[in-house]
């Protein structure tokens, strides 16, 4: 696994990172949605998770059609964004180890697809073969290599002071 994310950093001359990448941010919200729904799952439904996860169930069509996959995605992800949220606000997650994981999962789902939107707002999804490679590198690499290294608190705090 090093060795994608070896790849995702690095860079030629006069190119945009493949870290910054759209097309690799996609991936990376894919793979981080997985992370997300299936601790949130594990809270929900005692230890069960779902055959199908969020992100995978995008994934064949966020290689195809990265607009419709980003919306999809949103839709799927909904109920354990929204749901891990109240359990931070209300300090659910504090005795449970599996919500705390979910909490930051979450987290990190939602960091992801704020530098998704970032990306977008710069230059659009490229399409084809090299479109396809790059969500496919950016759901395989490790999801929190894409973290600013910040924590939920950290975050919260800087909200709260701007």
């Amino acid at each position: 696994m090093c060795w994608l994310n070896a790849l995702a950093v690095r860079k030629k001359p006069n190119e945009t990172p493949m870290k910054e990448q759209p097309s690799m941010l996609l991936g990376a919200a894919l793979a981080a949605a997985d992370k997300a729904h299936a601790s949130w799952s594990k809270t929900r439904n005692n230890g069960k998770i779902p055959r199908t996860l969020a992100g995978e169930a995008c994934l064949r069509l966020a290689q195809t059609d990265p607009a419709r996959a980003v919306a999809d995605l949103g839709n799927r992800a909904k109920p354990f964004l929204a749901e891990t949220t109240r359990w931070s606000q209300n300090k659910k997650a504090n005795g449970n180890p599996e919500a705390n994981r979910a909490c930051q999962n979450a987290f990190l789902l939602r960091e992801i697809l704020r530098k998704l939107g970032e990306a977008l707002a710069a230059a659009p999804f490229e399409t084809g073969a090299k479109h396809a490679f790059a969500v496919t590198l950016g759901y395989h690499s490790d999801p929190w290599a894409w973290h600013d290294k910040k924590t939920p608190a950290d975050a919260a705090k800087e909200t709260a002071e701007a």
